[in-house]
């Protein structure tokens, strides 16, 4: 089963997307390193995020090998690709509900900005369609 079949917004995804996000979570980071993350920076990066399609309906709370590899500190992510990637995004924006500082935490480690790199470069190893839908 492809990414785009399980998860149809990643087919339109670009790098140019994924580098304003990376612009977005420079600010959002800056405020977290002060304990203080002001509501528009934050709201402008989860309306950034929810807009690409990059957090989505999947049953999160059961992936426990995703929720494990983002847990475990030191160790690079081992999917890393674009659906991956984007269901680790989506366990953090909705796991906050059940624990909050979770969100600000990955920031902090630096997960959420892997995470980013991880789907940029899975972007630029995507295959270029000549006429795309057609």
């Amino acid at each position: 089963m492809s990414e785009e079949i399980s998860n149809p917004a990643l087919a339109s995804l670009s790098i140019t997307d994924i580098d304003k996000l990376l612009a977005l979570l420079k600010e959002v980071r800056i405020d977290a390193e002060f304990n203080f993350t002001p509501f528009e920076n934050y709201l402008a990066f989860h309306e950034k995020l929810s807009s690409l399609g990059l957090i989505f309906v999947f049953d999160w709370p059961r992936w426990s090998e995703g929720i494990a590899a983002l847990q475990a500190t030191g160790i690079p992510l081992p999917d890393r690709s674009l659906l991956g990637s984007s269901k680790y995004l989506t366990a953090i924006m909705r796991g906050d509900r059940f624990t909050e500082g979770i969100i600000q935490r990955f920031i902090k480690s630096g997960r959420f900005h892997e995470i980013l790199l991880n789907i940029k470069g899975a972007l630029s190893e995507r295959p270029i369609l000549k006429n795309p839908g057609k």
